[in-house]
């Protein structure tokens, strides 16, 4: 097997473990705050030792990409990769500046709010619009990674 083999299925393996570890917790937490109850939304919003690895393995598998794309000789300029870093550099920024506070500022209040139907603070920052228009973009972003490395457009 060659190096560059063994680099593409690194790529492909971390990256799809960063994307499980961060899009899976929070699609559970979307389901659990349509319940309209305190517990559950407690519980998928907890902060956990997952949460750590994200940024890890999205840069562990930015890095494995780059040494990918070294390993077969492609331009570090070529249009598809410049495209592919802008749109992990626009999701790394809305993990960084809006997915984390949303979710530390959601367990700060559910931790203090007793079982029962979603209610004042907590509704409101479940509601938080902001968040839904980053995943939204997420999901679009995702996409397009995908379409960006298989068809390789503009090359």
């Amino acid at each position: 097997m060659s190096l560059g083999l063994l680099l593409v299925f690194g790529h492909i393996t971390v990256m799809t473990a960063a994307v499980v570890i961060s899009y899976g917790p929070s699609l559970m937490f979307q389901l659990a705050a349509r319940t309209g109850q305190v517990a559950p939304v407690r519980a998928l919003s907890v902060p956990t030792a997952l949460g750590l690895w994200i940024p890890i393995l999205y840069v562990l598998g930015g890095i494995l990409g780059l040494a990918t794309a070294v390993n077969y000789g492609h331009n570090l300029l070529a249009p598809w990769l410049v495209i592919a870093y802008v749109l992990w550099t626009i999701a790394m920024i809305n993990g960084a500046a809006i997915h984390a506070p949303y979710f530390r500022r959601i367990a700060a209040v559910a931790v203090k709010t007793t079982d029962g139907p979603l209610t004042g603070e907590l509704m409101s920052l479940v509601a938080d619009r902001r968040e839904r228009i980053a995943a939204a973009v997420d999901y679009v972003i995702i996409v397009a990674i995908l379409f960006d490395m298989v068809v390789k457009p503009f090359s």
